[in-house]
């Protein structure tokens, strides 16, 4: 289907963690060092209206996370002594601080990054394979004057490089006390354009958008409540035949003849394969009134996409004479792009 669909978080948001030569970051009588994070964007002129989570910044701004919470343990995945768990916090995106406080010392820890800062985290014993609890509807809402503001929460989690889904490690020695982790997305988003050949200005409100796959299908999608890897973002949720994209509030209509417009996004759980069969159903009407809706479906081969996480895929839908079809391939916007030095998410491409 062409290039690999991504979607960044402006670029790759990563920590650098303090020097333990800074007087001020010693601890007094000891070699122990405090954890002092920044968060940067590796690609900050990427575009940044095509993510849920497009950056780091002011808790107010559209779009951006402020907090980012770590999770230490030794290298034998045993409990790390002293604070383990810590919130590091911004209100500017420039200056972070860490509450409670995590000292590093010499021995040498797995340093695991996530987000929301709210989960709580059930450790795995022996064994890396810690998680946290998530939820990822079947049905889930956007605002349609957003690109950002949907019900879903875009979970993610922290690596090594930008090429790697190692965990990072750190300690106080010199030269290992300022891991690089990269934030990447575990979940896939989905975008939904519609261009109408003839439209109607009143009643082509596009107020909810459905992916189906028929009962039978080994494929299915994946939705529900479960956990989510803090080491690689691997999700474990439930088999669900369908995924719904209702407008909340500001359902987008087409005004103009042959001109696509945003009418629906989301976020996906990633599939091991290409599902088959999938069909695709919108309903369509007057907003604010649903006593003229209709629903309109396509099936096409097209559909079958093996969402991957981190990526985002965009549908292409044109509205003719009342039949809904694909337009063209499934695409990914970052071609076309001349500004994008990305892609952010380069395992396995």
């Amino acid at each position: 289907m062409g290039a690999k669909l991504t979607y960044a978080l402006s670029g790759a948001l990563f920590l650098l963690f303090a020097a333990c030569n800074d007087e001020e970051q010693m601890l007094s009588g000891s070699a122990d060092c405090l954890l002092r994070p920044a968060f940067e964007a590796e690609q900050a002129s990427a575009p940044v209206s095509r993510s849920v989570i497009n950056g780091i910044g002011s808790a107010t701004a559209n779009g951006t996370i402020n907090s980012i919470k770590l999770f230490l343990t030794k290298t034998d995945h045993s409990a790390y002594t002293g604070n383990e768990s810590s919130v590091f916090s911004t209100a500017n995106g420039t200056s972070w601080t860490g509450s409670p406080e995590i000292k590093l010392s010499g021995d040498k820890v797995y340093v695991y990054a996530f987000y929301p800062t709210s989960a709580a985290v059930t450790r795995a014993t022996g064994a890396d394979t810690h998680t946290i609890p998530v939820s990822v509807p079947a049905t889930a809402t956007f605002d349609g004057d957003s690109t950002w503001n949907c019900s879903t929460t875009d979970y993610l989690y922290g690596v090594k490089s930008s090429t790697s889904e190692d965990t990072p490690t750190a300690s106080n020695r010199d030269g290992e006390f300022s891991p690089t982790v990269y934030m990447r997305h575990a979940l896939a988003q989905v975008v939904f354009k519609l261009q109408a050949s003839n439209p109607n200005g009143t009643y082509d409100y596009v107020k909810e958008i459905r992916l189906s796959v028929p009962a039978g299908n080994t494929t299915k999608f994946r939705a529900g409540s479960g956990t989510m890897q803090i080491k690689d973002g691997a999700l474990s949720l439930t088999d669900t035949e369908t995924l719904t994209f209702r407008a909340s509030v500001n359902p987008q209509i087409c005004t103009i003849a042959n001109t696509a417009v945003t009418v629906g996004y989301g976020l996906a759980a990633p599939l091991a394969a290409a599902p088959e069969n999938v069909s695709l159903t919108i309903v369509l009407g007057k907003k604010g009134d649903t006593s003229n809706d209709r629903t309109l479906t396509a099936t096409n081969t097209g559909f079958n996409i093996q969402w991957q996480k981190g990526h985002i895929y965009t549908y292409n839908l044109k509205l003719k004479d009342r039949n809904l079809t694909l337009d063209g391939a499934i695409t990914d916007w970052v071609q076309g792009d001349p500004t994008y030095t990305g892609p952010w998410d380069t395992v396995n491409k």
